[in-house]
């Protein structure tokens, strides 16, 4: 089993695994930025927060 895994392959899954968890929080944080705004105005976000 120790000679299976290479460390350039690892590293390599490590890096584009980061890259997609990068990429994932950006498009959610650009997908919320409008509702999120818009509760902030209304006031509406605590209500949300609450629970």
């Amino acid at each position: 089993m120790t000679g299976d895994i290479n460390v350039e392959d690892l590293r390599f899954l490590v890096f584009m695994a980061c890259i997609l968890l990068v990429g994932l929080f950006a498009a959610v944080g650009a997908a919320m930025q409008p509702f999120l705004e818009r509760r902030r105005d209304a006031g509406a976000g605590f209500r949300w927060m609450r629970r």
